[in-house]
């Protein structure tokens, strides 16, 4: 139960316009996860292209398998001792102490990755998201229209008795 005063307030909107502004910001969480769906593909893209075009290859040795990061250590092609502070892209299945061939940027040496992986392993959870998404957003928008159907179905019921 909502409070009187607020109450009040809410009847004072025509019921119109507090459907369409509803309506508005269920469209706004829609498309503002739909970008983030696209920004979840275009990134791990980028960065592939980017490694691609002054691509290095090392043997690394997985140094933490987290939850939130994987972390590697590898020697660049000068001998360097390199251990990015971002992780490694596309870790899954890396377990700690296990070693691995990673990518590597030569003019970026913390912009890592395993070999053989790509970007479309961020198709999955791009995917998932745009259906949660899209699930939640339908669903708003049905349960708004509920008070809407309620008043048209008691109205009709009269009308046609």
């Amino acid at each position: 139960m909502i409070p009187g005063p607020l109450r009040a307030a809410l009847d004072r909107v025509p019921r119109d316009r507090m459907r369409r502004r509803q309506h508005q910001l269920v469209i706004l969480f829609w498309v503002s996860a739909m970008l983030m769906v696209l920004a979840m593909v275009i990134g791990p893209w980028l960065n592939d292209r980017t490694i691609a075009a002054d691509r290095g290859q090392a043997y690394a040795t997985v140094t933490d398998a987290g939850w939130w990061r994987t972390t590697v250590e590898y020697r660049d092609e000068s001998g360097r001792l390199r251990a990015p502070r971002g992780g490694v892209l596309y870790p899954g299945n890396l377990a700690t102490g296990s070693g691995v061939w990673v990518d590597y940027q030569r003019g970026n040496p913390d912009l890592v990755k395993v070999s053989g992986r790509n970007f479309s392993h961020a198709l999955p959870p791009a995917l998932a998201t745009a259906t949660v998404a899209s699930a939640l957003a339908a669903a708003a928008w049905w349960l708004i229209g509920i008070p809407d159907r309620r008043r048209t179905r008691r109205e009709g019921g009269t009308q046609g008795g």
